[in-house]
C-alpha cells in the first residue's frame, strides 16, 4: 500500500488483479458529489501509483491465464 497527501491509499486486492483507492469519507458537495482535492503534485504522484499498481495488476492477471490455460500462449489469445 501507497499513501497520497497524507489520506488517499492506493494499493492492490487480496488476489492482485485490481486497483483498490481507499479514501477517508468526505461530505458530499451541493449536488451530493463526493470530491478529493489534491495539489498538482500529489495529483502526478497518484497518476504515477495508479499506473504502476495497474500494470501489477496485469501482471498478475496475465501469470494467472497463463497458469490456468497454457494453451494460450502459444496462440495469444487469452479466454
Amino acid at each position: 500500500m501507497d499513501r497520497v497527501a497524507g489520506v488517499i491509499d492506493v494499493s492492490l486486492t487480496d488476489n492482485n488483479h485490481e486497483v483498490v483507492i481507499s479514501y477517508p469519507a468526505s461530505q458530499p458537495n451541493a449536488n451530493g458529489i463526493h470530491k478529493i482535492v489534491i495539489m498538482p503534485r500529489y495529483a502526478r504522484h497518484l497518476g504515477n501509483l495508479l499506473i504502476e499498481y495497474a500494470a501489477a495488476a496485469e501482471a498478475k492477471t496475465k501469470t494467472h491465464v497463463v497458469q490456468n490455460h497454457p494453451q494460450d500462449k502459444k496462440s495469444g489469445s487469452a479466454t
